[in-house]
């Protein structure tokens, strides 16, 4: 099927040497403290959690995700949780079909040939030149890769921009049809395994159409599960379907809803796969973005799934196996606590010195090792 597809093209097959140890790159957004304080607070710390149980593949760490050029997730992964526990890590990663760039490709190559030769990173890790929504598309190459190298024990969906704002029954690739391929794929693992999902979220990040389907998803549940109102109603203060109408002139609450309607979503989605797998969001921490913003307007989120494999219901009766499917709106009640007390990474930063300056710290150690001059990212980050 591939025989007319170079895979030079397609990721990284050479061994690359950087000129110098140190090169003039600009910070970027996603370097600042706040989002080391997600890295090490919510992914490596569930991570970490994760592998009390057996993973889905054995002394390895399998994980999915959109690295980026300079690969500081995976550096730090290893860095901190293989070395750490004497787990290998196998990685698919994805370049998000960002266009061909020859300054980047060269980062990129570099920072491969960097992060194979660290202690645990197996061989077969590969970054794609490649848009992960590639994933949904049964034919592609994406998606061959993706079942090879599948389930994986973590997913880390780690975007720039929101999972909610195309349209819906778009008939090219999407978000929506990407995690549900993904869900798919995990569908076969056997121990539990994490979904980390950052995203924007608010009304001007979620198209129209998907924001009515998203909040008749949460009316629906409100209307007909008493824990999911009562737990609506504590926390949002949400005691009718009016109410949920109005929280769209209350910014940082219509916000929380959809967070919540996105999980719930993704919680419909896998229900009723096989391994009916127990759905727990387990960390929900924010930041804004847009200083104008009044609330936190990007997310990160943390779900975990844990398979259990309970016998199918015997609608005929022959057996006596009962009905063992989770209640879908039990279950979403629970994530309203969580979203509703997420935590506020520039909030905690401000309030606590110490640990804003480890995050300094840990971030320019990071960089630094990725290549940059980290001599004045103190003053960039403070």
């Amino acid at each position: 099927m591939f025989d007319d597809i170079f895979p030079d093209d397609l990721f990284d097959a050479s061994s690359y040497e950087a000129e110098s140890p140190i090169e003039s790159k600009e910070f970027l957004p996603w370097h600042r403290p706040r989002k080391q304080l997600v890295r090490k607070q919510q992914w490596l710390e569930h991570i970490n959690r994760l592998a009390k149980y057996c993973l889905n593949n054995g002394n390895q760490l399998k994980y999915l995700g959109l690295p980026g050029s300079d690969l500081l997730d995976i550096r730090y992964l290893h860095d901190n949780f293989c070395l750490e526990n004497e787990i290998s890590l196998s990685f698919l990663g994805f370049n998000n079909g960002a266009p061909r760039n020859a300054g980047k490709e060269s980062n990129l190559n570099i920072s491969l040939s960097e992060v194979r030769n660290l202690q645990y990173i197996d061989d077969s890790s590969i970054v794609l030149n490649d848009d992960i929504k590639n994933i949904a598309r049964i034919n592609s190459y994406a998606h061959q890769q993706a079942i090879k190298k599948g389930p994986f024990d973590v997913v880390n969906f780690d975007l720039c921009d929101s999972i909610a704002q195309e349209a819906p029954n778009n008939l090219g690739t999407s978000h929506y049809a990407t995690i549900n391929q993904i869900l798919a794929i995990q569908a076969k693992a056997t121990s539990p395994w994490l979904l980390l999902l950052t995203t924007r979220i608010g009304s001007t990040h979620v198209h129209d159409e998907v924001q009515q389907k998203l909040i008749q998803l949460f009316k629906d549940n409100f209307n007909n599960n008493e824990q999911f109102r009562e737990k609506s109603s504590d926390y949002g203060n949400l005691n009718s379907e009016s109410d949920i109408d109005m929280a769209e002139h209350n910014e940082q609450l219509y916000s929380n809803i959809l967070a919540i309607s996105i999980c719930k979503w993704i919680l419909t989605t896998v229900l009723d796969q096989p391994s009916q797998p127990k759905v727990e969001l387990v960390n929900v921490m924010g930041y804004t973005v847009d200083q104008s913003a009044e609330h936190m307007d990007l997310i990160s989120i943390a779900i975990k799934f844990t398979p259990s494999f309970a016998p199918q219901q015997d609608f005929l009766g022959l057996s006596s196996v009962s009905d063992c499917r989770l209640e879908e709106g039990e279950v979403a009640s629970k994530f309203i606590k969580r979203v509703f007390q997420s935590r506020n990474c520039d909030e905690v930063l401000s309030e606590d010195s110490t640990l804003m300056q480890q995050m300094v710290d840990e971030m320019k150690l990071l960089l630094e090792k990725s290549r940059y001059d980290v001599t004045h990212y103190d003053s960039w980050a403070t």
